[in-house]
């Protein structure tokens, strides 16, 4: 696989560069400057491009729209300092985004995802909302749930983050207090079904994990505030009002833990 990094900041091109090399995928070829990588790119083929956003007069953006222009299948990957970036990113079909200072981790999280899209196959972007309420938006658009409790099953599943439940769980949480009997079984597998079919009508049903009595999602395939927030990025928790998945009483703790996140945060800072 052939490779750009274009970034005017030398410091930061190296470590990328040298990030990408011991995940061995093959020709690396670095610019510092966006008008020299689209004369490469012109002239030689090219899988994908890791593309700094913030360059002086040609941006990352600007680039990365040359570059689509020449060959649609490039896969762009930005990287930023600036979270806030990202929707500008998707807009311009960026696979991915990583920030600075960037982790090893998120490097292969990024060339993963290159490796899953086949050519000519674009990948659902996934974007899930839980301050202030529950909703799911796929490549922008929101998704339509048929029955109220699925859309709750998804929420649960979201909480949890990929960990499996079996069936008597996840009752627990949907319908609390009811003793999970054939009726409420049958129940749960209505809501099972009309979640499935939610998400196939959106073209993201491997987004379920839905084994023998067991349920979770593939946390890999979202972004998500609630992960974001989680994981410490910058500006995460600036739309938390204290109400996450608020419409759901299970999820009181994790609100909880938010909000004395979010306090330890302004207490740091201040």
């Amino acid at each position: 696989m052939k490779t750009l990094v274009v970034d005017d900041e030398l410091f930061a091109r190296k470590i990328l560069v040298e990030q990408l090399q011991k995940l061995n995928i093959g020709e690396i070829f670095e610019f510092e400057n966006s008008e020299e990588a689209l004369r490469f790119v012109k002239k030689h083929p090219v899988e994908c491009a890791f593309l700094d956003v913030e360059m002086p007069g040609f941006t990352g953006i600007d680039l990365a729209k040359s570059i689509h222009e020449i060959d649609e299948e490039i896969k762009i990957v930005f990287i930023t300092a600036y979270e806030s970036y990202a929707f500008a990113a998707y807009q311009v079909d960026g696979l991915s985004y990583v920030l600075k200072p960037y982790t090893r981790g998120e490097i292969e999280a990024a060339i993963k995802k290159i490796h899953r899209i086949t050519p000519g196959e674009k990948e659902q972007r996934i974007r899930i909302e839980t301050f202030g309420g529950f909703e799911v938006y796929v490549n922008g658009k929101m998704l339509d749930f048929s029955r109220s409790k699925s859309k709750e099953l998804l929420a649960l599943l979201v909480d949890k983050r990929g960990l499996l439940l079996n069936n008597q769980q996840v009752a627990a949480y949907l319908w609390e207090d009811i003793p999970c009997d054939k009726h409420l079984k049958e129940s749960l597998k209505k809501v099972n079904q009309a979640l499935k079919a939610s998400l196939k009508k959106a073209g993201i049903e491997d987004l379920l994990i839905d084994g023998y009595n067991k349920k979770g999602i593939d946390v890999t395939k979202i972004q998500c505030d609630y992960y974001d927030a989680l994981e410490g990025k910058r500006g995460a928790l600036d739309s938390f009002k204290g109400d996450y998945l608020c419409c759901y009483s299970w999820a009181e703790t994790s609100n909880a833990f938010l909000i004395r996140k979010q306090e330890k945060e302004v207490e740091g800072g201040s």
